[in-house]
Parts: structure tokens; C-alpha cells; sequence
């Protein structure tokens, strides 16, 4: 389909999941398909998938997300505690 309205999927921006409730995992299976060139892409499925900025897990619970976002704000926070010692008042 993408070539025939002239576009080109790229396998390294390509993700896939595979949403399960199982406690064991369930099952991981892999994609393949061929490119224009005939050669042979294999999409494996990851633990997290991020779309539009939200990182999603097989789940849908969201703690990647939260995991993410807390390390992040962790991060700036440690930032600014090293800037707040750099500052003397006179």
C-alpha cells in the first residue's frame, strides 16, 4: 500500500506491542515482512511502545509512563539543588 502512493516505511521507526492481561507474559511474537528490495525486516515486540509521548506497557498500566516522568522531574530537581548551593548571597 505505501508504495503505491509513493511512500516508504522505516523499519528502524517501526515498534509493536502486543497487549496482554496474562501474569506469565503471554505470548511475544514477531513481525515479518519485505521491504521494496525484497529483503527480509523482522519487527520484534518490545515491553514499551511510546505514542504521542505517552509510554505505554503490555498492561495499559501506565507505570513506565509515571516511571519515566518521575526520573525526569528527579533529574531537574537535582539540578536545581546544584544551582541553589552555587548562588551566594552577599
Amino acid at each position: 500500500w505505501l508504495k503505491k502512493v509513493g511512500l516508504a516505511a522505516a523499519p528502524d521507526k517501526i515498534e509493536a506491542m502486543h497487549h496482554s492481561w496474562r501474569h506469565d507474559g503471554g505470548e511475544k511474537p514477531s513481525f515479518r515482512f519485505q521491504d521494496e528490495d525484497a529483503n527480509e525486516i523482522v519487527i520484534e515486540v518490545g515491553p514499551t511502545i511510546k505514542w504521542l509521548g505517552v509510554l505505554f506497557d503490555r498492561k495499559l498500566t501506565f507505570d513506565p509512563h509515571v516511571r519515566s516522568l518521575a526520573e525526569r522531574a528527579r533529574s531537574k530537581v537535582n539540578w536545581s539543588r546544584m544551582l541553589a548551593n552555587t548562588v551566594k548571597v552577599v
